[in-house]
């Protein structure tokens, strides 16, 4: 007698539990939150414009300057690459930037990044 007890005692406990109200409890706040108005600038009321490649391509140039320098001319990073890489086409650059010539990791920038850096590269 005492086992089924347990058991019925047991099965309500589980029933009980599983049985909630599954709706999310909404928080409410008791005083009115207002927004503070923050100060603007006098170029707020301009459109914001994504950067152009030519920006992203510089910013890209910042992986290969280890190794390419920060000048373009080489010599100065770990890999001790002494040639400039001024002068070169575009797609000179995405070339190489694809298939990673000598020592030079393949693939380090891809897609529509490489394009911008192969541009902002040529362009230097």
């Amino acid at each position: 007698m005492k086992k089924l007890l347990g058991a019925l005692f047991g099965a309500v406990l589980i029933l009980g539990a599983c049985s909630g109200d599954d709706k999310p409890v909404a928080l409410e706040a008791k005083t009115p939150v207002k927004a503070e108005q923050t100060e603007t600038s006098s170029n707020a009321d301009q459109p914001v414009t994504a950067p152009s490649p030519a920006d992203q391509g510089a910013e890209h140039y910042k992986v290969c300057a280890a190794c390419h320098g920060a000048d373009l001319q080489g010599g100065k990073g770990g890999a001790g690459y002494d040639k400039p890489i001024t002068g070169l086409s575009k797609d000179q650059v995405l070339t190489a930037i694809q298939e990673g010539p000598g020592i030079m990791p393949k693939d380090m920038v891809k897609g529509e990044d490489a394009e911008n850096l192969a541009e902002w590269i040529s362009k230097q």
